[in-house]
């Protein structure tokens, strides 16, 4: 993905890439962790007990 996203000119992108598949250290207490499953741990939507559909559907 990193090299297809300089080849079509998206430099940022292509950067941002590198960052989300890669590990990062906590300035508070120095603890290592991989950038997308935090992005991930804190963007997933919360769903109900009962699931993501409500009772009876849509």
């Amino acid at each position: 993905m990193h090299e297809t996203a300089r080849a079509l000119g998206f430099a940022e992108l292509a950067e941002g890439l590198t960052w989300l598949f890669g590990r990062a250290e906590c300035p508070d207490c120095a603890g290592t962790f991989v950038v997308g499953d935090r992005y991930a741990a804190e963007n997933e939507p919360h769903h109900a007990i009962d699931g993501p559909v409500p009772a009876g559907g849509w």
